[in-house]
């Protein structure tokens, strides 16, 4: 084993953890951040090696497979030649799907300004999977991954954000025909992506760098003549802002840049979105048993402040409130027990 060789496996191992995590808006990575600057045997050794660039994105892929497996199949779909989706058991192993990726990416000219197939994929899977820039809708709130969101644009921002997200996409899907998961931009839009419109949710105050927001895609949509819009949207990733900044000459929308969550941390914040909720939830909860303890009584004393007593209608009236509670009162019909 020369020189060359010893040096691969010592980068291989050196680079095992491939990203780490600096704060809540930064990572860096070995390959990338530290190698390259001790001499430049290893710049070289970084820069021209596909090999331990592959082996970074299997070991990513294995490690936090909803980014990157799905963006390296994101990249074979957006540049593969039937332009669909792609099902990862297609491929025997995962550095296969890499190196197919790798080489489809190659293919595209306006992408060969790096210098080999393995740092081309990985910059490109970071700046368009790890890291998503989009608008951003702002409105503290807990929003929970997977579980639907209803929301009403009228602010003149938004709905310049809504008509531009949903732009490259079909007309019927602006009227509020369901959008697919596999709904494909207008051909005059190549490079829109190829997931159903998408912006970013904020849902922390501050809205800056470091806060904790959502990606949402849009399921279904109308947008009204005066440009105010009803949304169906789904939280797809949880993330940090890496930045912030008010687009200019859009009534102060604000665009950012996303970088996503890793697995862990995206269940812990989905599971303190939860622990608000049931904080919010108990008061109301309070109120409802109060509500329906109050009925109870009602009902058993046979007493209705109004009328002077319950009578026929009034209980009638005092069930249907308890059913709507989820209470169901079992009557018995006197006449038939004393036949």
């Amino acid at each position: 084993m020369d020189v060359r060789e010893i040096s691969h496996v010592a980068i291989g191992v050196l680079f095992a953890s491939s990203v780490v995590q600096r704060n809540e808006a930064a990572y860096a990575g070995n390959l990338v951040h530290v190698l390259p600057f001790v001499c430049k045997f290893f710049q070289r050794l970084c820069s021209a090696s596909d090999s331990l660039w592959f082996d970074a994105i299997v070991r990513l892929m294995r490690a936090e497979p909803d980014i990157w497996r799905s963006g390296v199949l994101q990249v074979l779909e957006e540049f593969g030649e039937n332009n669909r989706a792609v099902n990862s058991n297609i491929y025997s192993s995962d550095e296969e799907a890499v190196r197919v990726a790798a080489r489809t990416l190659d293919q595209h000219s306006h992408l060969q300004n790096w210098n080999n197939s393995g740092m081309r994929l990985f910059r490109y899977l970071v700046r368009n999977h790890l890291k998503i820039s989009a608008s951003i809708f702002y409105m503290p709130g807990h929003v929970r991954l997977n579980r639907e969101v209803g929301l009403h644009f009228f602010e003149p921002r938004y709905r310049f954000m809504i008509a531009e997200v949903m732009k490259p996409f079909e007309p019927q899907y602006w009227r509020g025909v369901p959008i697919p998961i596999d709904a494909l931009p207008l051909a005059e839009y190549p490079h829109a992506p190829l997931r159903p419109p998408q912006f970013i949710y904020g849902t922390h105050p501050p809205l800056d760098a470091g806060s904790p927001a959502v990606l949402v895609q849009v399921r279904q949509c109308h947008i009204s003549r005066d440009g105010s819009a009803d949304v169906l949207l789904i939280p797809i990733a949880h993330g940090w802002f890496q930045n912030v900044s008010v687009r200019p000459n859009t009534r102060g929308l604000c665009f950012g840049t996303l970088i996503k969550m890793p697995k862990l941390s995206s269940i812990a914040m989905d599971h303190q979105v939860q622990a608000l909720e049931r904080q919010q939830y108990h008061p109301r909860l309070e109120s409802n048993v109060q509500r329906i303890e109050d009925l109870l009584q009602a009902l058993v004393a046979g007493f209705d402040n109004s009328t002077g007593g319950v009578g026929d209608l009034g209980r009638q009236q005092l069930i249907q409130q308890l059913a709507e509670h989820g209470y169901t009162i079992q009557q018995n019909n006197e006449e038939e027990d004393e036949a």
